[in-house]
C-alpha cells in the first residue's frame, strides 16, 4: 500500500517531506510506529499536525483508510451474523460464536462513530467561530 500510495498519491501544499511521510503515518498501527517508518519525530508530526494544510490532508486521507476498512468490517458483519443465525440450532463451538458477536459489536460501535463524528465536528466549528468572535469583540473594547 506505501509504494501504490508513494507513486499515485498528491498532495497539495506539503512540503516534500511532509508529502513523503504522510503515507508511512498513515499506514502504520499507531501514530508512533509511522513516525519511525517515516524518519521523523512524533514532535514533528504533531507540529505539521498544526498546520491546516497538513492536517486537512491527514484528515482526508486517514478518513478514506477509516471508511475502507468500515466498508471490509461491514461485509463481515453480514457474514457473522449469517453465521450466528445458523449457529442457533446447532452445536457449533462457542469460539466462533464469540467471534460472530464481537464483529456485530464492533459494527454496532462503528455506526455510533459515524452518527457523532460529523456531530463532534460541527461543534467544534461552532466553538472555533464563537472563539473568533469573543476575540474581536474583546480586541474592540480595548
Amino acid at each position: 500500500m506505501i509504494s501504490k500510495c508513494k507513486k499515485t498519491c498528491t498532495f497539495v501544499n506539503l512540503t516534500r517531506r511532509q508529502a513523503r511521510a504522510l503515507p508511512m503515518i498513515l499506514s502504520a498501527r499507531t501514530i508512533e510506529q509511522g513516525c519511525k517508518n517515516a524518519g521523523i519525530s512524533t514532535r514533528s508530526f504533531y507540529n505539521w499536525m498544526k498546520q491546516e494544510a497538513f492536517r486537512n490532508e491527514y484528515r482526508k486521507n486517514h478518513s478514506s483508510l477509516v471508511a475502507l476498512a468500515m466498508e471490509t468490517l461491514k461485509g463481515n458483519a453480514i457474514e457473522a451474523a449469517e453465521k450466528l443465525s445458523g449457529m442457533i440450532s446447532s452445536e457449533e463451538g462457542p469460539l466462533l460464536r464469540s467471534v460472530c458477536k464481537d464483529i456485530i459489536d464492533f459494527n454496532l460501535k462503528i455506526r455510533e462513530f459515524d452518527e457523532i463524528e460529523p456531530r463532534l465536528e460541527e461543534l467544534e466549528e461552532q466553538l472555533r467561530k464563537q472563539d473568533g468572535r469573543d476575540k474581536k469583540d474583546r480586541s474592540s473594547h480595548t
